[in-house]
């Protein structure tokens, strides 16, 4: 599912008709991730032949993990 945060995934659930309590009861906790884009490691910003000159390197995961 999308939401913006991991804690909207509650709010979420609820919005898709699943009874708030079940949602309270059942629910330990919501992994949010985002794959975000590193800096190229041999020439940080400025661009080289191994990025394309464009400074950018390896994707990285963003994790947040809520526990309810």
């Amino acid at each position: 599912m999308h939401t913006n945060a991991a804690a909207g995934a509650v709010t979420r659930l609820v919005d898709l008709g699943v009874p708030e309590f079940l949602v309270l009861d059942v629910l330990r906790g919501v992994l949010g991730q985002e794959l975000v884009m590193g800096p190229h490691g041999a020439c940080g910003v400025a661009g080289c032949a191994g990025c394309g000159q464009t400074g950018v390197g390896e994707r990285r995961l963003a994790a947040e993990l809520w526990v309810g």
